[in-house]
């Protein structure tokens, strides 16, 4: 990174002989004034401090001005182009940020933004945090914080999927470079060739070639752990990875039961009516799921009362099998009485 000479920021208002003080042209009710004489900037400055040099480099930007511009621009939530326009047309902006004057001119580049957070680090902005969380005092800490998860990203993949078979062929790896052993293959190369074999899973043509993808990804994943459990020492295996060497092999061997394999057909049912239909995926997706979703129970009901027809017959046949020798039996029981 390139090295900044530090420039120290400016926390005090003077008046001035031939200006106005800009603060004194703004409404001290206003929440970014408020908010501007709450927050600790000095703090920001000897926190900070250390990722400048002091008499080497171009000078660079106030600390205070770069962490109001990211405080500036969480609060209105702006992207780094617009809260640097915002702040040259708004002097509240440029208040908070602890300029004097009004200034015409941008503050910074946008870019010089992204500089200072890969500067600061997580570090930083974990300091960042912590601070706005202590302007809120008691009110900060809730009882029960209710988040909506609608939108966030899970953690969760189909058991099948070859995403989980590459990060355990990952994790096998890590676990034989961790211990210093020599493996005869990583397979790194042909995993990498694989992913992208994975890719045409849903091409009508290049199925068959994703689907030997997959398979061989499976199978690379089973040799890992065969080695390892030849090479790595009795206490480590026995101790630290048994587990998660039987889990591996659970997720490995897992298949698709019934009703996903069935929904797998309506997906392909669907997907050739599509290109049948109109080239490429358009907005008669949901008509055509719904048409594959018909033609695969026309075509069950035309199998399965039969079974149940063929099945109910046997049963009742062999049903009435059983009364009739049952009625004999009764009848000659009554015969031998008399």
């Amino acid at each position: 990174m390139v090295n900044k000479m530090l420039t120290s920021s400016s926390h005090a208002h003077q008046t001035n002989l031939f200006g106005t003080d800009l603060l004194l042209q703004l409404d001290p009710e206003d929440p970014l004034v408020k908010l501007s004489f709450a927050i600790p900037w000095q703090k920001f400055d000897q926190a900070f401090a250390i990722h400048y040099t002091t008499g080497i480099g171009a000078p660079s930007k106030p600390i205070r001005l770069m962490v109001g511009l990211l405080l500036l621009k969480q609060l209105e939530n702006l992207s780094d182009e617009e809260v640097v326009v915002q702040w040259k047309r708004n002097p509240y902006y440029q208040a908070f940020c602890g300029v004097t004057e009004f200034q015409q001119n941008l503050p910074c580049h946008s870019t010089e933004l992204v500089h200072f957070r890969k500067r600061i680090g997580k570090d930083g902005f974990e300091t960042i945090f912590q601070m706005s969380v202590g302007l809120h005092g008691r009110h900060a800490k809730e009882e029960t914080v209710n988040i909506d998860t609608t939108v966030q990203e899970k953690n969760i993949t189909y058991p099948t999927d070859s995403k989980l078979a590459i990060k355990i062929i990952n994790r096998l790896n890590k676990i034989a470079k961790r211990h210093g052993i020599q493996q005869r293959r990583t397979y790194l190369k042909e995993v990498k060739k694989l992913r992208l074999d994975i890719r045409h899973f849903r091409h009508v043509k290049k199925r068959s070639k994703a689907k030997r993808a997959l398979k061989r990804l499976r199978t690379i994943a089973r040799a890992l752990i065969r080695e390892l459990r030849r090479t790595l020492p009795a206490y480590c295996l026995f101790e630290f990875y048994q587990k998660d060497f039987l889990f591996y092999d659970q997720v490995l061997n897992q298949k698709p039961g019934r009703q996903e394999l069935r929904q797998q057909q309506v997906y392909q049912k669907a997907i050739e009516i599509m290109f049948e239909k109109a080239p490429g995926f358009a907005p008669t997706w949901q008509i055509t799921l719904k048409e594959a979703e018909e033609e695969m129970k026309n075509a069950e009901k035309g199998i399965i009362p039969f079974f149940r027809r063929m099945t109910s017959s046997s049963t009742g046949s062999s049903a009435g099998q059983q009364e009739n020798s049952s009625k004999k039996v009764l009848e000659l029981q009554d015969q031998s009485g008399n």
